[in-house]
């Protein structure tokens, strides 16, 4: 997902993504088992967050909308989507995205 504003501590947004092959054809995933976002916070630590489709997974496009506690920590953060499907285990490239603090 691109940035189009700045994140911050505790904000709601979406991160979508879509997946493709390596010829930049999209990727039927409507077969998917498992779809998670890995968030890499600035501690180091992972947060874990199921995915799911934006349609039916044909188009290749998954999301997740995160909740008011999930973007807890300022600094810079970093993501990976894990997906198993049609007997495939995949991990996409790593997204990095900084989360800015509030005044309050």
């Amino acid at each position: 997902r691109k940035m189009s504003c700045d994140l911050h501590v505790n904000d709601i947004v979406e991160f979508q993504i879509t997946i493709a092959k390596c010829n930049g054809d999209i990727e039927d995933i409507s077969t998917a088992t498992t779809m998670d976002f890995l968030f890499q916070k600035p501690d180091g630590s992972i947060l874990t967050k199921a995915a799911s489709f934006l349609t039916d997974g044909v188009d290749g496009i998954i999301v997740y909308r995160t909740s008011n506690t999930d973007l807890d920590q300022s600094g810079q953060w970093r993501y990976q989507v894990h997906l198993i499907y049609n007997s495939n285990e995949q991990h996409t490239d790593i997204v990095k995205f900084k989360v800015l603090a509030n005044l309050s």
